[in-house]
């Protein structure tokens, strides 16, 4: 849903205490009864933002401009959507907003449009039953387009676009994919990327995320004008497909994992950030952390075995997550072998956030369900407190050399820090907006919508 995807940018690392100002507020106490849901969505092209709020089986949507003034009235619809109850994405045509729905199975869409020019509103249902396809992702682009990804069964990718008629989707380009061979090895792309229900997370270009949805072998990067998918294939390596938004033009390559120097990894994955791919290897005995650029033959690698210290870290070995032992939900451990031993033994996962010149790497694996039948919400950030985390995090410059620096309070830290303040007032947003990280949440005693800039 794009709502906890939006949610997820708010998650990453700020050095020293929680630092927020207030930006603006906004009267919804003509709503009346407040639903669970509001989310703000930006017009990168001229710099205004709407944000909806649901409400009583309702939609109310506000416009706003860079100083969060409104400069429309607020439009109001029901949001009668058929049972989809999904937010997938969003398309804005100069001051026309859509809201894009769908369901878990994803046979239609329905899409709500808003035009502040007309103050009017519509409705369109577009269903989704393409003989032979399967749908792979669907998601906005930073042009404020709305794509979906389709995977038909002759091998083909196929990619539409919501036509600016809001009513229907175009197929816009078709690319072949077929299997290859890599190093004797047959690796069938199309079974693994195509047919096979996987299932897709979505990530933003240089927003920071956690690493709790890295851990994911199928990925899909929104990148400013581009689209990058990768798919983790074995113990082979990452394919990875870049496609053009602009050309159209599809490029494909493909990455092979590190290779162990004691023994045969375990446990692998990657990431894409700033045009390089970061593979992660690990086994009980060693773990290598390879960095290879889209773009030239650059690469670099950092090493290390059980019996070393991890020089390269910028915070403690941490676990998070319910453990058979009570009252032992946060964890720090000391020893290279240890952090080894239960990133091998999970799903590992690498997650990066670019920003000033510098990577800041988290390695963790998850492992799930670590005391079954328990069923309740994580106060750590992970989803189900049956799932464990455990993880560092690791600060280098552009040319990937380390940097010695104390990285003080993590991003799940933060998060629930800031959130316990609020206490019961929650119904909260995390976007960007010209350059800043906006938090927004409903302030239920005075009927305001609150925007917090970090």
């Amino acid at each position: 849903m794009l709502k906890k995807k939006i949610l997820y940018i708010f998650l990453f690392v700020i050095t020293g205490s929680i630092a927020q100002e207030q930006v603006g507020q906004l009267d919804i106490s003509n709503i009346g009864s407040f639903g669970k849901d509001n989310f703000s969505i930006t017009n990168y092209k001229n710099d205004n933002l709407v944000s909806a709020i649901m409400h009583n089986g309702n939609i109310t949507v506000h416009h706003l401009n860079k100083d969060f003034e409104q400069i429309s009235m607020p439009l109001t619809r029901d949001l009668d959507n058929g049972g989809l109850n999904n937010l997938v994405g969003y398309k804005i045509i100069d001051n026309k907003y859509s809201f894009i729905y769908s369901d878990n199975v994803r046979n239609a869409l329905a899409v709500f449009t808003f035009s502040f020019d007309t103050n009017l509103n519509e409705k369109h249902k577009i269903d989704l039953d393409y003989k032979g396809e399967r749908i792979v992702e669907a998601f906005s682009s930073y042009q404020n387009r709305f794509f979906v990804f389709f995977a038909s069964i002759d091998g083909d990718l196929i990619l539409r676009e919501l036509e600016d008629n809001f009513s229907s989707l175009k197929e816009i380009a078709r690319f072949p994919i077929s299997d290859k061979d890599i190093d004797g090895n047959k690796v069938e792309f199309k079974r693994h990327f195509l047919y096979s229900k996987a299932n897709y997370t979505t990530f933003e270009d240089n927003a920071p995320s956690p690493v709790s949805k890295s851990f994911s072998k199928y990925k899909l990067f929104n990148q400013k004008n581009s689209l990058v998918l990768t798919v983790e294939n074995n113990n082979l390596g990452t394919s990875l497909y870049k496609i053009d938004l602009e050309t159209l033009k599809l490029s494909e390559k493909f990455f092979i994992y590190p290779k162990g120097k004691l023994s045969n990894y375990e446990e692998y994955n990657s990431f894409v950030s700033n045009n390089n791919v970061f593979l992660i290897a690990v086994s009980n005995d060693e773990m290598s952390l390879q960095i290879n650029s889209l773009e030239s033959s650059f690469s670099k690698e950092y090493y290390i075995t059980k019996d070393e210290e991890i020089t390269f870290k910028n915070t403690v070995i941490n676990q998070k997550g319910l453990t058979m032992v009570p009252f032992q939900g946060n964890r720090n451990f000391e020893t290279t072998s240890k952090f080894l031993r239960k990133i091998s033994s999970e799903t590992v996962g690498v997650n990066i956030y670019y920003e000033d010149n510098s990577y800041e790497v988290t390695i963790g694996g998850l492992k799930d369900n670590v005391v079954q039948g328990i069923l309740m919400v994580s106060t750590g950030g992970y989803g189900l407190n049956t799932d464990q985390i455990t993880k560092i995090t690791c600060l280098f410059d552009q040319n990937f050399l380390h940097v010695d620096k104390n990285i003080e309070m993590s991003s799940f830290d933060l998060l629930n820090q800031f959130e316990k303040e609020l206490k019961s007032d929650k119904n909260s947003n995390v976007f960007y907006f010209n350059g800043d990280l906006i938090y927004s949440y409903v302030y239920k005693k005075e009927a305001l919508l609150r925007y917090l800039k970090f």
